[in-house]
């Protein structure tokens, strides 16, 4: 918190000073769906190794993990363009409980 308090001030005098700001990069971080296959990975990866005889590497774990949720997340978005429109008008959609009702 107080590292945060610090980058804040610091920054609020450099805007002030000399009226720009520093951008951190942050495309180096995995995405949230990225962390979630990778903590699946992991658990993969040390089942494997405490239980399994055959060793297979984290990163080919990694990427068929990856490769299945980019799968299934096509299959999904396929699904949803092949449903049919709606009968309630565009507009009731944004009336709470109106959208229930038209289920």
């Amino acid at each position: 918190m107080l590292a945060y308090i610090v980058w804040s001030v610091y920054q609020s005098i450099r805007l002030v000073t000399q009226n720009e700001m520093t951008t951190l990069d942050l495309s180096v971080l995995p995405s949230p769906e990225r962390k979630y296959i990778i903590q699946k990975s992991m658990f993969m990866y040390v089942y494997n190794m405490l239980f399994q005889k055959t060793f297979v590497s984290l990163s080919h774990i990694i990427d068929t993990k990856y490769a299945q949720y980019k799968e299934k997340e096509l299959q999904e978005t396929q699904r949803l363009l092949l449903l049919k429109e709606s009968t309630v008008p565009s507009f009731l959609f944004y009336i709470p409980f109106i959208n229930i009702i038209g289920l």
